[in-house]
């Protein structure tokens, strides 16, 4: 029987047909002292890209006529990875004011030295509330000089 050992890729990065090294491989049994193992066997093995799961918390604004949000973006990258998120838009379905409405945020990018060993999970979506905007009424032209009165109070 061959006991536990070693596997090691030749680096972190994402890609296929990557050189590996098992080592520390030991032989157990009645007959192990009838075999020699090598001190180390190379093969080749797959690093596939991690998911790279997105959030993007909204920020609720004032209604200002127009269904675009901005959002910031937060991931569960690796501790030590250097990468860097970027987004093309984010927007609501429609320009209306309304509470948890859903925000699609479009084109999420990854980018920097460890970018080759991520995929972003699409489909990022968010929660804004739109408030009402406010309304603002002047009157101009008015003549204050002479003021209606009913016939009652003359």
């Amino acid at each position: 029987m061959v006991g536990p050992g070693a596997v090691d890729f030749a680096d972190k990065n994402a890609g296929t047909g990557k050189v590996v090294t098992v080592g520390g491989l030991a032989l157990s049994g009645a007959d192990a002292q009838n075999y020699l193992l090598p001190a180390s066997l190379n093969g080749s093995g797959n690093i596939l890209p991690r998911a790279l799961a997105v959030a993007a918390p909204a920020q609720s604004r004032s209604d200002d006529a127009s269904p675009s949000v901005a959002v910031t973006l937060s991931d569960d990258r690796v501790a030590g990875d250097q990468i860097a998120l970027d987004y093309g838009r984010a927007q609501c379905a429609d320009k209306n004011a309304g509470t948890g409405k859903t925000v699609t945020v479009i084109d999420v990018r990854v980018s920097g030295a460890d970018a080759g060993n991520y995929a972003v999970t699409r489909g990022v979506t968010a929660q804004a509330d739109i408030a009402p905007a406010q309304l603002n009424i002047t009157a101009t032209g008015l003549d204050h000089s002479r003021r209606w009165r009913p016939q009652c109070c003359r």
